[in-house]
């Protein structure tokens, strides 16, 4: 039998009991400790009048209230919740149904527990403290609702339950405590909420912390806000099956102190507003304020309108693993957004975006894939492809470290930045040398005024709903209003530039784009301590305003149309090599050099290999009269040929062998290195095939390809110059 004891503390309102499907009795517990039973047939019904004060039976049986102390309403089990045998004497099971046509029905032994049904919207106002209720939903209704006011923890199970609300939020929890919200295996789920916005906060709201767990499906549709909202945190279990956010007027997911995934698949599309957002609250002491985390798990994402994100925290965004697919267009955009930092330490991403920048106020904001304070890659798979005009890839107020993981940055916008930092970019890591595959290419031309989009102006719409104005006040975005133009750079740091491992690869085709760039003007502005990098660019590979250093990294680079190396530091040490490799190359002739520092005698060698080609040294000295190692600079045409070898040896061996990037006739030639004493002879050879021998791996576009091969190349073959050190 199942048993609904009601005290008299809650006879409140008019309640009227319908026997369900067979006999049921009715008994009346008094208060001098006496007792009535009244067995009810089918067609039986028992209405408690509290404004009469009065309980009334068939057969004209009345009692008075104030003379009863409970009520026991017992009817036989029967097969429900999902399947599950409902119990005869469990106090802490609800059991809420809904259908079409027919008022809701609500199964309960739960003491504490008020019910208030209108309509198909049901209330359940549960005072009880003792124990955690679980609230079991089922059934579809088109104009229905489920409110629950609770002070303590609860479960709430959604057995295939399917509500359309026309008075607001299609479930409102109104319980400040820990609510683990359970979607039942092999069931779907779907909350919809009223088109109108009358005052609710979101299709599924929860006044407290919200964890979601188990094996089904839930579709939620946000016509006037969010879809789902959390006063405080959020979290997906790793047994949370599937959440859809098949609309939203604002966000798909907003948790009002943290969001945390463990797992699940959670697909958001056709919202206004951010696809994930972790807001922070008012106490700083509130454990993981405004974070985003995310351990395992789906996501796919698509969000369009000015200036939304894929995910947003106020605080840090961390991922340490799951599979993430992003995709974002509008102005503005964002695919990952943190006001402070970003951490990203396992997982795939995956981010596809377009749009323009929009200009409010005079403040340019930009499409970017990755944006934070300091933005951390170490272990995480990222793949960036951003179409956007003036578009960045990685974005950083402060330091871009990324440490190791596979990193793809394609950006085909005009003026487009593939990492650009306010501060350092490091590539690697100091303490082992290892580092990233890391590949950043850019084919967009020069962003000009002629190029860009309308700007957004002060009195344009609000976040999520797009605009424009006229004109560009303040100057379009990087030009700072001017005409010149802004032109597309691979990777662009503010200060300085760090390698310290990895595999590096670059690539730019458009007019004026450069490579890597470093603003500091420094001794430590540039540093290629470790790894590898290869550079194929349009404009200057390798730019510094401060000091570059090759501190034993392999660096190949060729600029088709400026210089390979460019450093403006203007003294001694503008270019240094202490160790490793370093090939450089300028296809453009005339003034544009392999290593270009105005001056060659500022240029230091104290270890290491460096073979460099192209036009005519400017500045007073053609000598490397810096440099301790056994050098030749000459001006004897010698030519290039892409994809060939090449060799350098002595009588006793291979120096080194490297494989032609392009097709160069170089007017002024430089070859400096530590592995010989000075007045060594060597022979440069030129090749068709490559050594047998293991050699140095680069990455390139189409994949790594061994490019170099130090001290044990080919020592034979097609005489090109003699070279006396």
């Amino acid at each position: 039998m199942i048993k609904k004891i009601i005290p008299t503390i809650l006879l409140a309102a008019t309640a009227l009991w319908t026997v369900a499907d067979n006999a049921a009795r009715i008994t009346i517990l008094f208060n001098d400790g006496t007792s009535a039973a009244h067995d009810l047939s089918v067609t039986d019904e028992a209405v408690l009048d509290h404004e009469e004060g009065l309980l009334r039976l068939p057969e004209g049986i009345v009692y008075n209230l104030s003379d009863i102390a409970s009520i026991v309403f017992e009817e036989p089990g029967e097969e429900g919740g999902g399947g599950e045998m409902e119990p005869s004497d469990n106090l802490t099971t609800i059991y809420v149904d809904w259908a079409e046509g027919t008022a809701p029905r609500v199964r309960s032994s739960a003491p504490g527990v008020a019910i208030e049904v209108d309509g198909q919207n049901v209330t359940l106002n549960n005072t009880d403290t003792s124990a955690e209720m679980t609230y079991i939903l089922s059934g579809t209704a088109s104009d229905a609702s489920f409110t629950l006011n609770a002070d303590y923890k609860s479960t709430i199970r959604l057995n295939g339950v399917n509500l359309t609300s026309s008075t607001g939020a299609a479930m409102n929890i109104l319980c400040g405590k820990r609510i683990a919200l359970e979607l039942v295996e092999g069931t779907t789920s779907s909350l919809t909420d009223a088109k109108d916005d009358l005052g609710q906060k979101a299709a599924l709201y929860c006044k407290g912390h919200l964890e979601v767990k188990g094996g089904g499906k839930l579709r939620l549709t946000g016509n006037a806000k969010h879809a789902l909202s959390t006063k405080e945190y959020l979290q997906l279990k790793a047994s949370t099956g599937t959440i859809e956010v098949v609309k939203a007027a604002s966000d798909g997911l907003h948790a009002g102190q943290y969001f945390l995934m463990n797992g699940g698949n959670v697909s958001i599309a056709s919202v206004g507003g951010d696809g994930i957002q972790a807001e922070i609250t008012d106490d700083t002491s509130d454990e993981q304020n405004g974070q985003l985390i995310i351990n395992g798990g789906t996501l796919d994402i698509s969000v369009s309108g000015t200036d939304v994100a894929a995910l947003k925290s106020d605080s840090l965004l961390t991922v340490n693993g799951g599979e993430l697919r992003l995709s974002t267009s509008g102005e503005g955009a964002k695919a990952v957004k943190s006001k402070t930092d970003v951490s990203l330490l396992g997982g795939t991403f995956n981010i596809s975006q377009q749009g323009n920048p929009y200009i409010l106020d005079g403040e340019t904001t930009y499409v970017v894939g990755i944006k934070g304070n300091n933005v951390t890659i170490d272990g995480t798979d990222v793949s960036i492809s951003n179409s956007a005009v003036a578009g960045r890839g990685i974005s950083t107020d402060t330091d871009a470290a990324i440490a190791s993981g596979n990193v793809s940055i394609s950006m085909t916008g005009t003026g487009g930045r593939g990492v650009k930092s306010d501060h350092d970019i490091i590539v690697g890591r100091e303490s082992d040398g290892h580092g990233p595959a890391l590949s950043v290419t850019t084919t967009g031309s020069v962003y000009t005024p002629s190029s860009a989009p309308a700007a957004v102006s002060a009195t344009s719409p609000a976040k999520g709903h797009g605009g424009g104005g006229g004109g560009w006040p303040g100057g379009w975005p990087g030009g700072g209003g001017t005409s010149t133009g802004s032109a597309a750079k691979a990777i662009k740091a503010d200060n300085s530039y760090w390698q310290y491992g990895g595999n590096v690869y670059v690539k730019t085709s458009a007019t004026e784009a450069e490579g890597i760039e470093a603003k500091a003007y420094s001794a430590t502005a540039m540093n290629f301590n470790g790894g590898t990098a290869f550079l194929e660019v349009y404009d200057d590979c390798i730019n510094s305003a401060g000091q570059i250093n090759f501190n034993g990294a392999d660096v190949i680079c060729y600029s088709t149309n400026n210089d390979a190396i460019d450093s403006n530091y203007g003294r001694t040490g503008a270019v240094t090599i202490t160790a490793g490799t370093v090939i450089s190359f300028s296809q453009r002739g005339g003034a544009e050099m392999g290593i270009d520092c105005d001056n060659m005698s500022y240029v230091v060698i104290s270890g290491g290999t460096l073979v460099a080609g192209g036009g005519s040294q400017g500045g007073s000295s053609s000598s490397l009269s810096g440099s301790s190692v056994p050098y030749k600079c000459w001006t004897t045409s010698l030519s290039y040929t892409q994809g060939s070898y090449y060799s350098i040896a002595h009588s006793g061996g291979n120096i080194l062998t490297w494989k032609m990037p392009c097709t160069v006739t170089s007017s002024f030639n430089i070859f400096a290195t530590g592995s010989v004493s000075k007045g060594t002879s060597c022979t440069m050879y030129q090749h068709s095939d490559a050594p047998t021998s293991e050699g140095v791996d680069f990455m390139l576009s189409t994949g790594s390809s061994t490019m170099l091969w130090k001290g044990n190349g080919i020592t034979t073959g097609t005489s090109k110059t003699t070279i006396a050190l």
